[in-house]
């Protein structure tokens, strides 16, 4: 009984054997035929293309790293890094007057689509009335050619006679579009869609810069900052595309939002006070007055506060994003040490909730609040996520180009 029992346990750990050796032969098998040996993956994870300009500005990533938005002398332009080509342009209706155009974009947090808003002036008839005196015969009701002329037994009499004078000027408008891009593979166009205002657009001060937009993916709020010479207002639109002021809102140096709910996070200056504000429709709640504390970021349930002080990123802290707002929240200090932090420093919240600050060539990564520090190579930088992978654009100016090179972040 136990040689046959041994026998048994012998051919059962040579099956065994014989599968997964037979498995690990078809696996290097498939990968050779798709071209997925762990070389080439690597060598595939690199991408890199060549910008046909070194003056952009305003450059924004999609979400999967397929699209760079930037603008070049008041044009809008996209390039599609697989095909290494603009594949969408925007230009201004003017090369004189800089408040017309693209006034600012944001790409969607979660699929290729850019929302913008463009300024322009469209003709308008402005109609005016003019009244003149004619004098006409009381009894033959003509006109007489002279009023001196007329007979004082004929009293002349008068009446008042219209006419109307057109006027054409321009009337500046504010409109408002996505763009959808469908596969970066392909060489089809985006679609282009205007999303017509249902009301409220005309509250929106033209002339005015658009300083900053923030899409909410999981209701389609959107919420932008308007400033001019005068104020700062915020604004949202609705999914019924209607436009609405929030009041009592201005010097707005900073704004996220929910990936949750409606609510949006500001950074609000009131005379000398500044506080963090949630704000959900008629709902606000005051999350810090500290003038310290800077918005890092919302992601998964979370909002992640800084504080800075003197240039120096020197705590993180977090509260709870919730669907009911509540005033001055605990915050709980997830990390304390020393960053330099500035206005051009850049802030990233992974899914897992690393928290990215990095500026200039280094990147810092805080993972269960333990920093890391990583080299960054490129002359402007910038981390995206696609998927569970951390990448790495990176933006170097040549002569007449601009190259970039886009690969994981290690």
């Amino acid at each position: 009984m136990k040689k046959k029992l041994r026998i048994l346990l012998v051919w059962i750990i040579v099956s065994s054997l014989f599968e997964v050796g037979l498995v690990a032969l078809l696996n290097y098998k498939v990968q050779n035929m798709m071209g997925w040996t762990e070389s080439e993956k690597n060598k595939e994870s690199i991408v890199t293309a060549t910008i046909p300009s070194i003056n952009i500005e305003n450059i924004q990533i999609s979400y999967d790293n397929s699209y760079i938005a930037y603008m070049e002398k008041g044009t809008l332009k996209i390039f599609n890094v697989k095909k290494d080509k603009v594949v969408f342009e925007k230009k201004s209706p003017s090369t004189v007057d800089k408040t017309l155009g693209v006034l600012n974009y944001q790409w969607l947090p979660d699929r290729n689509v850019l929302v913008y808003f463009y300024a322009k002036n469209v003709k308008t008839v402005s109609e005016t009335k003019v009244y003149t005196k004619k004098i006409l015969d009381k009894y033959t009701q003509s006109e007489t050619p002279n009023p001196s002329e007329a007979r004082n037994d004929n009293m002349p009499s008068t009446i008042e006679e219209p006419q109307i004078t057109k006027k054409y000027i321009d009337k500046p408008v504010i409109e408002w579009y996505s763009l959808e891009f469908q596969n970066s593979n392909e060489e089809t166009a985006p679609k282009e869609i205007k999303n017509e205002f249902s009301g409220g657009s005309q509250d929106i001060p033209t002339g005015a810069k658009i300083d900053k937009i923030a899409v909410s993916p999981a209701t389609n709020m959107t919420y932008f900052a308007t400033s001019n010479a005068l104020n700062q207002k915020l604004f949202k639109i609705t999914i019924m595309k209607k436009v609405s002021a929030i009041p009592n809102i201005e010097n707005i140096s900073e704004m996220a939002v929910s990936d949750l709910y409606d609510t949006v996070y500001v950074k609000s200056k009131v005379g000398s006070a500044q506080q963090i504000l949630a704000i959900d429709n008629d709902s606000r709640a005051i999350i810090t007055n500290n003038s310290d504390h800077t918005i890092l970021g919302v992601r998964n349930g979370k909002v992640y506060i800084g504080e800075v002080k003197n240039d120096i990123l020197t705590k993180i802290m977090t509260t709870q994003d919730l669907k009911t707002l509540s005033t001055n929240p605990r915050l709980e200090t997830v990390w304390q040490g020393s960053i330099p932090f500035n206005k051009d420093t850049k802030k990233h919240i992974t899914a897992n909730g690393q928290i990215i600050v990095y500026a200039n060539q280094t990147a810092h990564i805080i993972t269960d609040g333990k920093p890391t520090e990583v080299a960054l190579g490129g002359e402007t930088n910038y981390i995206s996520e696609k998927g569970k992978v951390l990448n790495i654009i990176q933006l170097t100016k040549s002569d007449t180009s601009t190259l970039v090179e886009i690969k994981p972040l290690k």
